[in-house]
């Protein structure tokens, strides 16, 4: 029985990446694409936790400090778990779509629960590996390591996960309790995700920047360590010193408080899916209807939509935050860009071009329109059988993928003309390819998303992050924005050309492009929409 819920999981995150409309499996070179891009991402944060930890080892063993080597790895390893996770507990432990569809079948609850805990735990074994195995592949190659000290690694590696199941199970109730009392709690579990991932992310700049004073200074922050967390001390010595009494400590450390998480949500978890959520009361106030459009209706329905769900913000919409603070960060920081002239005077020519494919780059993060036919689910007969055309449904998700995206291109284009101070066919061009842009990306993913939909999924989350039209979209439009900076500077005549000549091509392109698939829309979008 378990076995048969992690295989149905585990079919349904394949099913989101490769079936499309019809339920045929897509191309094999879909496929391939994929995994060149799973094994691309891998590779790069490999990569960048085996470089830290290799500038760390050698000056570690030096001091006699091993074991806080192995801390400070197993402590790095812990904070991208939670990160990674602690949301996730929240949506697929407590506030699953497919509970009450799980209990209406001879499915014991004991086995639902088992399902969702192994989910977790293979989920942080993969965050786990990330950080843990670069590690330990550079303190070989620069250290060595002998055969029980391998063995006692690879028994906190596997374990270290349950123990931040368990915190993560404990916080994900915590805040399912606490945003089903408040008022748009899509939006304080967003800013929570973002206040985490900025904490985790500034301490990993830190950590970049002060590499050198943690390898001269380590032995100082070592003691201040063993003084005041033992737990980290002794997980970090059973590795490095092989003591048997950390040893037992550590996994007394990672294995009872997942016993005692999981032995009181056997005994719960049943009351605790089934139990009415409360929610925050809102006071009725009387308004005045007024008329209006139906596209602006359906706009209004997609706010709405958009706000109530975390997973939709975070995974969809996370690319015009990160185009924002890039703006401003170009604002306070403004002199690496005359540093970046002065180092190489060649491209001062490009940097009007660069900032545009940058903005490209980034906006094509934006993943609404992607994702915006398959999160109607199993409502979008309600539109069927309505008064709405499909093209209105359709200008109502283009329209709102555009207000998501379409300011964050204006902030970054001003921010971009303030400080590179460009001509005035420059800054006419920088203000106007990123907001083409938008509406080339916000076509291409509706396009995508007819061709690919995904209509039984389990959770939002899901179908914005994982499923193939996303994907594509991602690839596609990251591609694009790169596209005219790396043919800029891969090809001698683009550069005899110029950086303005090159845009205006490049603008050119988008529109033509944004022309033809509004076509593609009109025609074969409207005979897909009909056909669902």
């Amino acid at each position: 029985m378990l076995g048969t819920l992690i295989k149905i999981r585990f079919q349904s995150i394949a099913d989101s990446m490769f079936r499309n409309r019809r339920g045929k499996g897509v191309s094999a070179g879909i496929k391939v694409l994929a995994a060149l891009l799973a094994v691309y991402v891998i590779g790069v944060f490999g990569a960048l936790s085996y470089l830290i930890f290799s500038q760390l080892c050698e000056p570690f063993h030096l001091m006699g400090i091993d074991w806080f080597f192995f801390s400070f790895m197993i402590l790095a390893a812990f904070c991208l778990m939670f990160i990674g996770s602690v949301f996730f507990a929240q949506s697929q432990m407590y506030e699953a779509k497919d509970n009450e569809l799980l209990l209406a079948l001879p499915v014991p609850v004991s086995m639902i629960l088992a399902s969702r805990i192994l989910m977790l735990y293979l989920m942080n074994l993969a965050y786990a590996a990330i950080v843990m195995l670069p590690g330990i592949a550079a303190y070989i190659a620069k250290v060595g390591m002998s055969a029980r000290q391998i063995v006692v690694f690879l028994l906190i590696f596997l374990l270290l996960p349950l123990l931040d199941v368990a915190v993560s199970c404990l916080v994900g109730a915590l805040l399912s309790a606490v945003s089903s009392r408040i008022r748009r709690k899509s939006l304080v579990i967003t800013l929570l995700y973002v206040i985490f991932l900025a904490i985790y992310l500034y301490g990993y700049t830190k950590l970049m920047d002060g590499m050198n004073y943690l390898a001269a200074h380590g032995d100082t922050l070592a003691d201040a360590v063993k003084k005041t967390f033992l737990p980290l001390y002794q997980a970090g010595a059973a590795i490095s010193d092989g003591d048997m009494m950390c040893i037992v400590m550590t996994l007394i450390y990672l294995v009872v408080p997942f016993g005692i998480i999981y032995a009181v949500l056997a005994k719960s978890f049943l009351r605790i899916i089934t139990a009415q959520k409360n929610s925050a009361r809102r006071k009725y106030r009387q308004r005045t209807l007024k008329e209006g459009s139906v596209v602006g209706a359906l706009v209004r329905k997609e706010w709405m939509h958009f706000l109530s769900s975390a997973g939709y913000i975070m995974n969809a919409a996370f690319g015009s935050a990160v185009l924002i603070a890039a703006a401003v960060f170009l604002v306070i920081k403004q002199d690496y860009v005359a540093l970046l002239a002065a180092m190489a005077p060649a491209l001062e020519d490009a940097l009007p071009l660069g900032m545009v494919s940058a903005a490209c780059t980034i906006l094509g993060t934006v993943l609404i329109s992607a994702a915006s036919i398959s999160l109607e689910g199993k409502c979008l007969w309600i539109y069927q059988s309505s008064p709405v055309s499909p093209m209105e449904l359709f200008h109502s998700k283009l329209a709102f993928h555009l207000i998501i995206s379409i300011p964050a291109a204006v902030i970054a284009s001003a921010a971009g003309i303030f400080v590179l101070k460009p001509s005035v066919p420059d800054a006419l061009l920088m203000l106007v390819i990123p907001a083409v842009f938008c509406i080339f990306g916000a076509q291409f993913g509706l396009l995508l998303n007819l061709n690919f939909p995904r209509f039984d999924f389990i959770s939002e989350t899901s179908v914005v992050k994982n499923s193939l039209s996303s994907t594509v979209s991602l690839l596609g439009q990251i591609v694009a924005g790169i596209a005219p900076l790396g043919l800029y500077l891969l090809i001698k005549p683009l550069q005899s050309m110029g950086g303005t000549a090159v845009m205006a091509v490049y603008l050119v392109l988008l529109a033509a492009a944004s022309a033809v698939m509004y076509r593609l829309l009109r025609t074969w979008g409207v005979s897909v929409l009909e056909s669902f």
